[in-house]
């Protein structure tokens, strides 16, 4: 007997039930099982020393004080892995293959600056020649990023609607102000990005349309999808016995595929997959101007965490929100410090004008800089709850199948240095790796920060892709075992 005969097509041609019945039935064959998704986030200018816990590998402590910007992690530690010791390799190599607008600012090949980071953060390639980059670089990425990458490449993704789903927390006129990259430029020298979505409101009438579907009309479209399932499980079991043993068997495990369907279906129809409210009217979400941008990032977290729990989506990017944010203040966490609603010094970067980020990361390395590293990690920390209380269709929350990455751009605010980076890494793809730990050299030698590219590798490989032995450049070497435990 051919190994296809039952195959979802064979299958329900031979009940009668025709291939229009493929749609309904992804997981034919198989236990229904949640796919693996993908997050990542990038956050310029850097940190100060209290971002780094103290302690070992499992006992880290997170600094103690009022500014600590670690501190909203603590409720996570179980499903965080803090990540030190990364560099952007194929960023300082680049810059020997591109040439630089001012070089008289001091910016010599192996000198990239955090600010130029953003087309070369989520690859595993050098980059090439593009248009002007902040620090005056003319580069672009050099391959696809790792968010393109995953959703191009994940199985039984063909109906999935945004393959990306690339935000961005502002509208920025500048090249620094993407991460998501399909590849090598098409046309010379113009970024070949995945798109972007920088408004709120028009993300979710893409997402959900005009948002009309209500509980009730959603719960009679569930049901009538989980009546054709329990209608097929019926006739394959009239069926079974026409078959013999072995058969018979195969037949029990797609008659058991059947009855997860439904029972998937019937979780979806009371979990997140429902259709949010649309993000508030009259909210101007495209400039930052010292108040909106947290109603943002919080819109652009929740439809995101729908957007996973429905299947919109597997692959999230957001930045935020380019590679300097000049144009970002926060004079909503005044009462923590006063001095974020105060004006940057003559002299400064800014002067005369509000204190930015930009401003913070270069010229104050306390209160201000942890204060608003702090804010960056809260809204991390809000994602990592969402997650964990929102149900998957299989009935687990969505954090069990759902790695969500925090990456720095650079190390300090004014430094500009573009290695040994620490980054976040919450969740877990099915138990993939061991959580909870502070691995303050990823690549195991003290001192030597080793390629984004070779975590980027493993969480490739940990997304249910096709296994890669590389990704990008093979001389930065393979995944990292040490994510494993």
């Amino acid at each position: 007997m051919n190994r296809d005969y039952f195959s979802r097509r064979s299958f329900l041609a031979h009940s009668g039930l025709g291939a229009a019945m493929v749609p309904l039935m992804p997981g034919l064959g198989r236990a229904q099982a949640a796919p693996k998704r993908f997050i990542v986030i990038a956050v310029p200018n850097g940190h100060t020393d209290k971002f780094l816990p103290t302690g070992g590998e499992s006992n880290w402590v997170i600094n103690p004080d009022a500014d600590s910007p670690l501190k909203s992690l603590e409720r996570h530690r179980g499903k965080v892995n803090i990540l030190g010791g990364i560099i952007l390799q194929n960023g300082w190599d680049t810059t020997h293959v591109v040439s630089n607008a001012a070089p008289e600012r001091g910016f010599k090949p192996g000198s990239l600056g955090g600010h130029a980071a953003p087309c070369i953060l989520l690859s595993g390639a050098v980059g090439t020649e593009g248009p002007r980059q902040f620090d005056d670089w003319n580069m672009t990425a050099g391959g696809p990023s790792v968010d393109f990458h995953i959703s191009q490449h994940q199985p039984d993704s063909a109906g999935v609607k945004f393959k990306p789903l690339a935000l961005r927390a502002t509208r920025r006129d500048s090249a620094s102000s993407f991460i998501s990259f399909r590849g090598r430029p098409v046309t010379p020298k113009v970024q070949n990005t995945s798109g972007v979505y920088d408004d709120p409101i028009a993300l979710f009438k893409d997402l959900f349309g005009d948002g009309t579907i209500g509980k009730d009309e959603m719960a009679k479209i569930l049901a009538r999808k989980r009546h054709i399932l329990d209608f097929v499980t019926g006739q394959q079991k009239e069926m079974r016995n026409r078959f013999g043993a072995v058969n018979a068997a195969r037949m029990d495990a797609h008659i058991d595929a059947i009855a997860r369907a439904s029972q998937g279906i019937a979780i979806v129809g009371n979990a997140g997959c429902t259709t949010p409210p649309a993000p508030k009217a009259g909210v101007d979400y495209l400039t930052a101007n010292g108040t909106n941008y947290p109603e943002i990032l919080k819109a652009q977290i929740d439809l995101s965490v729908v957007a996973l729990t429905c299947d919109l989506t597997r692959s999230v990017s957001m930045l935020w929100s380019d590679g300097a944010n000049d144009n970002i203040s926060f004079r909503w966490l005044k009462d923590k410090n006063a001095g974020f609603d105060s004006t940057a010094p003559q002299g400064e970067l800014g002067s005369g004008q509000i204190r930015t980020h930009h401003n913070i990361a270069h010229h104050d390395s306390g209160a201000l800089k942890n204060y608003s590293d702090q804010w960056f990690v809260e809204q991390y920390a809000y994602l990592l709850d969402r997650l964990t209380a929102t149900m998957d269709a299989d009935g687990r929350p969505l954090i069990e199948t759902t790695v969500v990455l925090f990456a720095h751009m650079q190390r300090s605010g004014g430094g500009h240095e573009t290695s040994d980076l620490v980054w976040l890494m919450g969740g877990n793809h099915d138990n993939q790796y061991k959580t909870g730990r502070f691995i303050r050299w990823v690549g195991g030698k003290q001192g030597e920060s080793v390629s984004q590219s070779r975590l980027f590798t493993s969480i490739i490989n940990s997304a249910g892709c096709p296994r890669l032995e590389f990704f990008g450049e093979q001389k930065y070497g393979g995944p990292l075992s040490v994510l494993q435990g």
